[in-house]
C-alpha cells in the first residue's frame, strides 16, 4: 500500500496498490477482496510485491541521505535548503527537504531490509552509505547542540528537543531522529528535557527521559513541525536572552525577526555555515 496519512488525497482507493500472492489463487483472492476499495491493483507474485516495497523506500532513503550529505559537505558554501527546492524543480527529481535525519517505520527500514537480506552485502555500498550517513548525521547534530553549552559547566544548559514523533500531528515515534538525539545526549552526561503535543507525558516518561513542563531552556531542538508548535515564537514565556534554537524542520524560519527581538540565536539546519554558528 501506497498511502499517506499525512494527505487524505493519498489514500488506499487513489494509489496504486501492489498485490503478490504465494500462490496464483491467493492473488485472486486478495484481488478481490481489495478491489472493493482500491481502484488501480497491480498482480505480481509475493518475491516481487515485497521487494518492490522495500526498494520504494530504499531508492527515496538514498536520495534523502545523498541531499544530507550534501548539506553536510558544503555546508559553509552555500544555503541547502534554498538549492533543493531549486534541485527539485527537475521533472524526474523529487522535492527535497533536510531534518533531523530519517525517522518511521518505513524509509530507512527499507534499505535495511534490504541490506540484511543481501547475500552479499559488499555490492550494496549505496545502501550502506545510506544508512551511515544517517547516522552521521543524527551524530552532527548532537555534536551542534552539545556544542553551544559550555564547555567547563555544560550541566548548567539544559537542552529540550521539541518534538519526538517522527513526523508532524502523528503520534508515532518508532525510529525517531528526536528521541534518538534526546537519548545521544543523555547518554553523553548532558541534561536533555523532551516535548511533544501529540504524545501523552506519560507516555514520553516511559522513554526515560526528562519531560519538560514549562519554562524557558538554554537551548532548542526543533525536531518536529507540529502544528500546535507553529505559534509558540510568540508565547514570550519559552524564551530568554542568549537563547539558541536550532530548527530542523524549519517551521520558525518566518520568526527570525522575532528571535532577534527576544535576544535568541535562531540557527536554521542546512543555512550557509549552520555549523559553524
Amino acid at each position: 500500500r501506497l498511502d499517506w496519512f499525512a494527505d487524505s488525497t493519498k489514500n488506499v482507493t487513489t494509489l496504486p496498490r501492489i498485490v503478490g500472492g504465494v500462490t496464483e489463487q491467493s492473488t485472486i483472492m486478495a484481488v478481490d477482496v481489495l478491489g472493493l476499495i482500491c481502484k488501480d491493483i497491480h498482480r505480481t507474485n509475493h518475491r516481487v510485491a515485497e521487494f518492490a516495497k522495500a526498494g520504494q523506500n530504499h531508492l527515496y532513503f538514498a536520495q534523502i541521505m545523498a541531499a544530507h550529505e550534501m548539506a553536510l559537505a558544503f555546508q559553509g558554501n552555500a544555503d541547502m535548503n534554498e538549492a533543493l527546492k531549486f534541485i527539485g524543480l527537475h521533472w524526474r527529481l523529487p522535492e527535497l527537504f533536510l531534518g533531523p535525519g530519517v525517522s518511521g517505520r518505513c524509509i530507512q527500514m527499507g534499505t535495511q531490509y534490504i541490506v540484511n537480506s543481501s547475500s552479499s552485502t559488499d555490492k550494496m555500498p549505496i545502501a550502506n552509505a545510506s544508512l551511515e550517513m544517517n547516522e552521521l548525521w543524527r551524530i552532527t547534530i548532537a555534536d551542534a547542540l552539545a556544542s553551544y553549552t559550555p564547555e567547563d559547566d555544560y550541566t548548567s544548559y539544559t537542552i529540550l528537543v521539541m518534538g519526538i514523533a517522527y513526523r508532524p500531528d502523528f503520534s508515532d515515534f518508532g525510529y525517531s531522529s528526536g528521541l534518538e538525539i534526546a537519548n545521544r545526549l543523555n547518554d553523553w552526561g548532558y541534561k536533555v528535557q523532551i516535548h511533544d503535543p501529540i504524545i501523552s507525558n506519560d507516555i514520553l516518561a516511559n522513554t526515560g527521559l526528562k519531560v519538560y513542563t514549562g519554562g524557558p531552556v538554554e537551548v532548542i531542538l526543533l525536531a518536529t513541525g507540529h502544528s500546535a508548535y507553529k505559534n509558540i515564537p510568540h508565547e514570550t514565556t519559552w524564551w530568554k536572552k542568549d537563547q539558541i534554537v536550532l530548527d530542523a524542520c524549519g517551521l520558525w524560519e518566518e520568526h527570525r525577526k522575532l528571535f532577534e527581538v527576544y535576544g535568541v540565536k535562531y540557527i536554521r539546519v542546512g543555512e550557509q555555515g549552520w555549523l559553524d554558528k
